[in-house]
């Protein structure tokens, strides 16, 4: 029985998105199925990098520049085009039984990884003006 697993993740070319995509990656190894991870995000190279993770069971997919203040078809346009190329692949289609998983953590004002001791004075200041 072969299953298929896509998550689409929101603000993944930083912080906690970033971090989201990579444990998803990490764990389609563990698991009996294949993994799609459609990444979306402001930043086509920082989303690039991420894709570049090679895990086993495990395909990557950009939807780059997007921005939270453009008008919402903008915004939901692009994404829902990579999604319906990705639910016609074969590897999807193919499977016994698709699941679909959005993980929005766009908009987030910090670097979510860090602890707030970990934050230097300029990054506070940044994220707080």
């Amino acid at each position: 029985m072969s299953r298929a697993h896509v998550f689409i993740v929101t603000g993944a070319n930083r912080g906690l998105g970033r971090s989201i995509v990579k444990l998803i990656a990490q764990r389609a190894e563990s698991n009996n199925e294949t993994r799609h991870i459609v990444m979306v995000g402001r930043d086509q190279q920082a989303l690039e990098q991420v894709a570049q993770a090679d895990a086993k069971n495990t395909f990557t997919y950009i939807v780059p520049s997007i921005e939270l203040g453009k008008p919402a078809q903008e915004i939901t346009e692009p994404i829902l085009s990579k999604l319906n190329e990705v639910l016609l692949s074969a590897s999807i289609s193919s499977a016994s039984s698709v699941y679909l998983t959005l993980m929005n953590s766009a908009g987030t004002i910090c670097d979510l990884s860090k602890t707030v001791d970990q934050y230097s004075e300029e990054e506070v200041t940044e994220y707080t003006a």
